[in-house]
C-alpha cells in the first residue's frame, strides 16, 4: 500500500489495517481507523478548530516551534485534507 495521510486528522497511514472501514467492511483508504469506522466519521461533530487544537501540542514538541507558527502550519495542513475544505473555520 502506497502510504498516505488521513483526510480527516492528517496521520500517516502506513498499512491497510491503518485504514477506515464502511458498514460493510470494505476499506476506505482516505480516513484512518481513529477517524473513520463502519462507514460514518467517529466524531462527526468535530469541528476544524478542535482538530487543529489537537495537533497543536503535538506539532510544537516535534516541529520545535512556538504555538502561533504550530497554529498556522496546522491550519494550512487541515485547509488540505479533504474533511476540512472548507473557508468556514468554525465547521
Amino acid at each position: 500500500m502506497t502510504e498516505r495521510y488521513c483526510q480527516s486528522c492528517g496521520r500517516l497511514i502506513h498499512e491497510v489495517a491503518d485504514c477506515g472501514r464502511e458498514t460493510d467492511g470494505s476499506i476506505n483508504e482516505n480516513y484512518c481507523d481513529r477517524c473513520y469506522c463502519e462507514g460514518k466519521f467517529t466524531e462527526p461533530e468535530l469541528t476544524r478548530w478542535q482538530m487543529i487544537a489537537r495537533i497543536i501540542p503535538l506539532w510544537m514538541e516535534e516541529k520545535q516551534v512556538p504555538y502561533r507558527q504550530a497554529l498556522i502550519d496546522a491550519n494550512y495542513f487541515l485547509s488540505g485534507l479533504r474533511r476540512w475544505q472548507t473557508r468556514r473555520m468554525w465547521t
